[in-house]
């Protein structure tokens, strides 16, 4: 029997770990479609992973995108 790792977003990573896009799931609203669009520009694929590289005062995460 094998468990399904467990879920977690980008934004609750710590500088250092790496993750691997299962959806992207943007919020609920106007433009989300496009919000999904944009990130799958920038790398953010199903199947892709990306690590964390830095993340000042609790901002906003730097990100690796297509990190092996």
């Amino acid at each position: 029997m094998t468990l399904a790792p467990s879920l977690t977003t980008l934004d609750a990573l710590q500088p250092g770990q790496s993750a691997t896009v299962i959806h992207l799931a943007p919020a609920e609203q106007q433009g989300a479609g496009d919000v999904q669009r944009r990130l799958m520009e920038l790398g953010f694929v199903p199947g892709g992973r990306n690590r964390v590289v830095t993340r000042v005062l609790g901002g906003p995460p730097a990100v690796k995108v297509g990190e092996p």
